[in-house]
């Protein structure tokens, strides 16, 4: 009788495994030509299950002391919620944390981390996007370089990638001072 009822199990499951077999897969962007962002938006994370999240994105300092740098996220939840744009001026040995809540209303907020510990070629942003009630809720979030000045200052620098999304596991690291990291 267990036989057959885990056949019926399985038939009644059968469906839902074969259509997730043919999800696409996740694919982690290592890096990002910032030339090619620049302006535009790109996912951060999607994450189910999950009610904080976080990402480290090493940065070039190229824009350091010249040019200001703009971040906006926004949360796609029930509702799509616009957060406020944040304006960072990046120096050298400089460490900036702020929490951000768009709104009275909202349930998430955001924490921007810049950490700036030497004189290399980049620093670590580290963000954490936290949901402050619900648990186990999908969202979405998005981000974007709303500075144009910033796209012809790092191609002037380097044809290279500038800059990187990464995840502590799978990170590698060319900084000569060594890489660092959010908690």
């Amino acid at each position: 009788m267990a036989y057959i009822t885990s056949i019926f199990i399985y038939l009644a499951l059968a469906p839902a495994i074969f259509a997730c077999m043919q999800c696409p897969e996740i694919k982690r962007t290592k890096s990002i030509n910032f030339a090619e962002i620049a302006g535009d938006w790109f996912m951060v994370a999607s994450t189910p299950d999950l009610n904080v999240k976080c990402r480290n994105i090493v940065i070039s300092k190229a824009i350091k002391n010249t040019y200001k740098m703009k971040l906006q996220h926004y949360e796609n939840f029930f509702f799509t919620l616009w957060h406020n744009v944040q304006t960072i001026t990046v120096e050298d040995n400089q460490n900036y944390s702020k929490f951000e809540v768009p709104n009275p209303f909202s349930l998430f907020k955001t924490e921007y981390t810049f950490l700036d510990g030497d004189l290399s070629d980049y620093m670590l942003l580290h963000t954490c996007y936290r949901h402050i009630i619900f648990v186990n809720e999908y969202y979405e979030l998005w981000t974007r370089n709303l500075t144009g000045n910033c796209q012809n200052v790092i191609d002037s620098v380097t044809e290279t990638l500038d800059l990187y999304k990464i995840k502590p596991e799978d990170m590698t690291c060319s900084v000569p001072d060594g890489c660092y990291f959010g908690s």
